[in-house]
């Protein structure tokens, strides 16, 4: 019972963050009227509250308490279609692409090794994500297309554990794919690429991918729509 209790709490708090009924900065109720709201002890409360913030979403304050961490929000590995208020609609597509120079420079990957995918991220019949996938086909020897579509990271979850995970940012210029499928222009054509790498043990990557996104569209606040 404590454990479903402590899962319903760290879901109340974290939606209200993801949602952004709970602003960047603000300032959560103190852990006896936490404990008044729930009916339960303190050292749950605390419990959570601690989880909480070592995940990422709030920071703490020594006689001040817990608030909303304005900084770390975006760099959390939280889906579009939880982030977002709006419904997310994806579309895969299965292209044998070369594996990016950064991937083969930096990390010492070959193309063959790696079967590409790209999936278009929209809402309201636009795209807001470009996201170019590779995984390695020589640990993974059959793809679910529909779990793949739905989320990468939870279908690579089922059957490989994750050893540490990697991102770069960068912005540089759209290629032809991105131009027709963003609708850009050649006065706008530079985006956001977040390049990210995922290591199933110390030296197998398991996945690469490059998500793109148009440099209006993007922020490092957690109320963002990035």
């Amino acid at each position: 019972m404590k454990i479903n209790l402590r899962n319903d709490i760290y879901k109340f708090i974290e939606q209200k963050i993801i949602t952004r009924e709970w602003p960047k900065n603000y300032k959560l109720m103190s852990e006896n009227q936490f404990c008044l709201k729930f009916n339960v002890s303190r050292s749950l409360i605390r419990e959570v509250l601690k989880q909480l913030k070592k995940d990422g979403f709030l920071i703490s304050s020594h006689g001040r308490g817990y608030f909303i961490n304005p900084s770390k929000y975006w760099s959390k590995n939280i889906s579009d279609s939880k982030r977002f208020l709006f419904d997310v609609k994806n579309t895969l597509l299965k292209k044998q692409m070369c594996l990016p120079d950064w991937f083969i420079e930096n990390h010492n990957l070959k193309t063959e090794d790696f079967t590409s995918f790209i999936k278009l991220r929209k809402t309201n019949n636009k795209i807001f994500d470009i996201v170019y996938i590779f995984l390695n086909n020589k640990m993974i020897t059959s793809f679910n297309y529909d779990e793949i579509n739905k989320s990468v990271v939870d279908y690579l979850k089922k059957n490989f554990d994750f050893n540490s995970s990697y991102s770069f940012f960068k912005v540089e210029r759209a290629n032809k794919f991105d131009i027709i499928n963003f609708g850009l222009n050649v006065e706008n054509n530079k985006l956001i690429c977040k390049y990210s790498i995922i290591y199933h043990n110390e030296k197998d990557v398991i996945q690469c991918a490059v998500s793109k996104k148009q440099l209006d569209s993007f922020t490092f606040g957690y109320e963002g729509k990035v």
